[in-house]
């Protein structure tokens, strides 16, 4: 008996399989001319980018701006020194310098911008006991943040790359935002 209906059972196993093979084939077949047009012609052109959005924004903490500055400046400097980060782009350094007879509060306020796709900074006073230092010490101011601007610029190319555009800078209570594009 179990050859009878191994008989009667062989015609459909036959069909199944034929109708497998002729599902895979026709999905094959199906798949190549969906997928012709994207492998046999040209690929599309990239989307245009607006070249005032960046491509790339940077997020600076003031907790990682102080903690580089109070390791460049010497000790005796670094452990009074505070970098506050300002909304109004502005950067303000207070440290005691303690002079063989006397110690200075010193306060530095710097300005940060994007000018010609280069970050600058800008020197905006240096006072110590109600003085201006830039005044008495006859310092050019101009030349002191071109020198501390090019110094910032050259990091920035380094972390970013050459032809790297700054397009702007904001700040808030606690960070720098820095927005950048690549040509």
């Amino acid at each position: 008996m179990e050859s009878k209906r191994a008989n009667t059972l062989a015609p459909v196993w036959t069909g199944c399989l034929g109708a497998a093979i002729v599902g895979i084939v026709t999905s094959c077949g199906l798949l190549g001319l969906i997928l012709a047009p994207a492998l046999g012609g040209p690929l599309p052109a990239p989307p245009v980018s607006d070249p005032a959005k960046p491509d790339i924004t940077i997020y600076v903490q003031e907790a990682y701006l102080d903690r580089m500055l109070t390791s460049a400046l010497p000790a005796s400097m670094g452990d009074s020194a505070d970098l506050d980060v300002r909304s109004d782009n502005r950067l303000v350094l207070t440290a005691k310098i303690d002079l063989l007879l006397a110690e200075l509060d010193v306060a530095i306020t710097l300005t940060m911008f994007a000018e010609n796709g280069e970050l600058r900074l800008g020197i905006e006073s240096i006072e110590t006991a109600g003085g201006d230092l830039m005044d008495l010490l006859d310092l050019d101011e101009e030349g002191l943040s071109d020198m501390m601007g090019g110094t910032i610029q050259e990091q920035v190319e380094a972390g970013l790359g050459a032809g790297a555009r700054i397009l702007g800078v904001e700040m808030d209570e606690e960070r720098i935002i820095i927005t950048a594009r690549w040509p």
